[in-house]
């Protein structure tokens, strides 16, 4: 059995690779781990209870910084598992289109999920412009979808 691909599928591979990246080592490595030093909550816990914050004698604000990061990275892991096996559906029908979108997606992303996480020192809200390449991704799959229904 042999698969054929779309030769410019390859841009839809590089930056469903850069989502991975955004959300394996940007997002865990640089935010949510170092907020879990500087915090100390350990995991398996995502979000901490009230008295797990009292015992760790947590300010409002090293807790706010924890929770921030740590809703960044969830937040990701959410979009992800949703946004993907759309993205590389129509990335194989429209590989270059659906590469461009991806690309503002994750340049958009990346800005807002650092924002959020403290690494940057600008609104998160910089970051919703993502949605933009979403709407045309989605855009584009209802397109193709109607061609293939013709």
């Amino acid at each position: 059995m042999s698969l054929s691909l779309p030769a410019d599928f390859g841009y839809v591979l590089a930056i469903g690779a850069g989502l991975y990246v955004l959300q394996q080592w940007v997002l865990t490595g640089a935010v949510v781990l170092p907020a879990r030093r500087r915090s100390g909550i350990k995991a398996p816990t995502l979000y901490p209870t009230d008295a797990q914050a009292r015992e760790l004698k947590l300010t409002p604000e090293q807790l706010n910084e924890y929770m921030n990061a740590q809703r960044a990275h969830q937040n990701q892991v959410e979009f992800s598992s949703a946004f993907l096996p759309l993205y590389y559906a129509i990335g194989l029908v429209q590989p270059r289109k659906t590469a461009v979108a991806g690309a503002s997606i994750l340049f958009f992303r990346t800005i807002g999920s650092l924002a959020y996480g403290g690494l940057l020192p600008i609104s998160r809200r910089w970051g919703g412009l993502y949605h933009l390449g979403e709407a045309y991704l989605v855009y584009l799959a209802f397109r193709v979808s109607v061609d293939m229904i013709r």
